[in-house]
């Protein structure tokens, strides 16, 4: 005897779906940033960074399950730490603490979004040389408040 009944309309392959959250970034752009250092994520309506964007350079990519020949000319292996990610242009209005997880950052453009502070975790990115927050032609634009649990600093 089944466990539905015939008029329950349930989903029978529910399971056996992958949710698709908001701001997925394509597994070819992950691919292209592990091997260049830059991503560019720029004018893409993100409302929030995808955590696969903030554990790019810590989490195993999926051609490794796939790809284990070392004659393959895309080596997962040998991939660049992230210096250069580009969020610009979406609808940002927070930054995680995880952005801590991307060290080798050296620029972090975030100019054109709806943020209104930063996490404290910012400042642990000690190679960063670039912070883009905003568009100088813009002159009505809030200030940026760089949350910090002793003192907030705006920007």
């Amino acid at each position: 005897m089944s466990r539905l009944k015939r008029g329950d309309k349930g989903d029978s392959l529910a399971g056996f779906r992958t949710e698709k959250t908001e701001g997925t970034i394509p597994n070819g752009l992950l691919k292209a940033a592990r091997k260049s250092g830059q991503l560019n994520l720029s004018g893409r309506g993100l409302t929030e960074v995808p955590q696969n964007v903030y554990r790019l350079n810590i989490d195993t990519p999926e051609e490794a399950q796939q790809n284990v020949s070392f004659g393959e000319s895309d080596r997962w292996w040998e991939q660049t730490d992230l210096t250069k990610l580009l969020l610009s242009s979406n609808q940002l209005t927070k930054l995680s603490d995880d952005i801590r997880l991307l060290p080798g950052l050296t620029v972090l453009d975030l100019h054109d979004n709806q943020l209104n502070s930063l996490p404290c975790a910012l400042g642990e990115l000690q190679e960063l040389q670039q912070l883009r927050l905003r568009t100088l032609s813009e002159p009505g634009q809030k200030r940026v408040i760089v949350e910090n649990e002793q003192s907030d600093e705006e920007v």
